[in-house]
């Protein structure tokens, strides 16, 4: 009877261990969920903004974009062109993906963004 209760006490350890483990990854994954909607949010809004010719030019270059990058965004893989990553002069993101600096990708070939703030992970504190 010792040896059942000492296995379903471990059965119940390791049970409370990957719950905790799946909310950490949930919390991880609601993060980047949140900054990839707003890096959509920031480039569709200025998008709108600008001139209607400006707005041909893009139009023009997405239909020439043939770079991708896969970029891993606090644990979770996106695929963006190099010109979307590049489109804001200035930014961390422009300078990342300039080509004028090294940038160390993962064994999948990803960039790796990922930013500690405080306590809580934010995957896209640099906006």
């Amino acid at each position: 009877m010792d040896t059942i209760d000492e296995s379903l006490q471990q059965l119940q350890e390791l049970f409370q261990n990957i719950m905790a483990t799946l909310r950490e990854e949930k919390e991880q994954l609601h993060v980047a969920i949140q900054c990839f909607e707003l890096v959509c949010t920031v480039i569709c809004g200025a998008f709108y903004a600008w001139k209607p010719q400006e707005r041909q030019q893009v139009a023009t270059s997405n239909v020439l974009q043939t770079e991708r990058v896969k970029v891993d965004v606090g644990g979770r893989p996106f695929h963006v062109s190099r010109s979307v990553l590049t489109s804001v002069p200035n930014s961390m993101l422009e300078s990342l993906f300039s080509g004028r600096f090294r940038v160390d990708t993962q064994a999948d070939g990803s960039v790796f963004i990922d930013r500690h703030v405080g306590s809580r992970l934010h995957a896209c504190s640099f906006f």
